[in-house]
């Protein structure tokens, strides 16, 4: 069960992703409702769960695996993800433009966490995958 529930929300959270980009593209009206950007709230949830993009190829990765090379992951990705998630809203709502975009540093240092995140992740799969085959 828990594996169709990340399996879903990450992909919920895709689609959420990619509708509000495609509306905002293709905005014919000079409003502001249609023009989603990193500082309103829909442009922030974005931002926010971005982690759950990696998520949802991990767990597609791990989906049609054993229980137990997807629980190596999740427990890993359980605690992490959340990581990601608060250092990535304190750096959007940091000085200057209040956003990740306007700090190269907090490009960079975003960039380390979801490097390391996947990295881990790809271990953590393999080691628990070759354990479930021996």
């Amino acid at each position: 069960m828990i594996k169709k529930s990340v399996l879903f929300i990450s992909f919920a959270y895709i689609v959420y992703s990619i509708i509000l980009v495609l509306v905002s593209i293709n905005c014919q009206s000079h409003t502001d409702w249609c023009n989603i950007r990193e500082d309103d709230p829909f442009g922030r949830v974005i931002f926010v769960f971005m982690p759950l993009f990696p998520v949802f190829l991990l767990s597609l990765l791990t989906y049609k695996m054993k229980d137990e090379v997807f629980q190596a992951w999740f427990r890993f990705s359980l605690w992490f993800v959340p990581i990601i998630i608060v250092f990535q809203y304190i750096f959007m709502n940091s000085g200057g433009g209040g956003y990740i975009g306007n700090n190269d540093f907090a490009i960079f240092f975003t960039s380390i966490f979801y490097i390391i995140f996947i990295l881990v992740s790809l271990i953590k799969i393999i080691r628990a995958y070759k354990r479930t085959k021996a």
